[in-house]
């Protein structure tokens, strides 16, 4: 195996751990606010992928603009499964945990029955493929990186420069003593659902050209978002963005060697050595 073949596999595994980075990033922002386990943030995630394959499939509707809308869409329903699901589970960890697995069961099944168990292929968007120093990369997996390094930058700038995000790591850190500074915990909590879910909206939106929508693709999306906070620490935005890589970069080198099962195996296993080695992961708080 020649330096190029490395080099594409390097490729392929950033562009992949990008959507996992942005997938991962918004169930761990989540967690790391809210404190709760959002098991319906796959589903979320599968729903993204519906809501980028009408808009833009079935509609006609501009891939840009499409895209906009499905972020638009699932913020606002993680606004309204917060507000209306969450917060008035608040402080009781086991209940919302239940209620999540509740909430994934209805969605999955209630795509199963309005979509049917077939998938539903998403048009190329960015056609074309560009080659340099022997590597290929097509014009959709590119738009997919630079895209999802926009988000990820403006998620960064948000978090860390502005009121809101100011707001947001104070809740993190002391909810009482924000509140004490006239900081809204319903408020912060409602806008981290709504970016945690817009974050999977996004990265449906983004990766459903060169896949396709069916009911149960979050399942998959989530086991892998566990993967990487795992990895990463839970809570941990950096975390996140590292886990995301090194999963992609795992897979993309992996399938050289060994076929699909094999990776997953492997995956799990560098899951349980963290877990002996250091639980709170790489970036994690202990």
């Amino acid at each position: 195996m020649d330096f190029s073949q490395y080099l594409q596999s390097v490729v392929s595994g950033i562009s992949i751990g990008m959507i996992y980075v942005l997938i991962a990033l918004g169930l761990t922002l989540v967690f790391g606010i809210m404190e709760i386990v959002n098991f319906a943030h796959g589903t979320l995630y599968m729903l993204g992928a519906y809501a980028i394959w009408g808009f833009f499939a079935v509609w006609g509707v501009n891939y840009v603009l499409a895209l906009a809308l499905t972020i638009a869409i699932l913020f606002v329903a993680g606004v309204i499964i917060e507000r209306f699901f969450y917060r008035p589970l608040r402080g009781k960890f086991l209940t919302c945990f239940i209620m999540a697995l509740g909430l994934s069961i209805v969605f999955e099944n209630s795509a199963l029955i309005a979509f049917g168990p077939r998938e539903k292929d998403i048009p190329t968007t960015f056609p074309g493929v560009l080659q340099f120093q022997g590597v290929f990369i097509s014009g959709e997996r590119l738009a997919m990186v630079l895209i999802s390094i926009v988000l990820v930058v403006g998620l960064f700038i948000l978090i860390q420069r502005t009121k809101l995000g100011r707001s947001m790591r104070s809740v993190q850190q002391d909810g009482d003593a924000a509140a004490l500074q006239g900081v809204s915990r319903d408020f912060i909590f409602l806008m981290t659902m709504g970016i945690g879910t817009a974050l999977a909206g996004a990265a449906a939106g983004l990766v459903a050209p060169i896949s396709y929508a069916y009911p149960f693709m979050g399942e998959g999306a989530l086991m892998k978002s566990f993967i990487i906070i795992i990895v990463g620490g839970m809570g941990s935005i950096p975390g996140a963005v590292l886990g995301g890589l090194v999963l992609g970069l795992i897979e993309s080198f992996g399938l050289i060697w060994m076929n699909s099962t094999q990776v997953q195996v492997l995956l799990f296993g560098l899951v349980v050595l963290m877990l002996l080695i250091r639980p709170q992961g790489f970036m994690g708080r202990a």
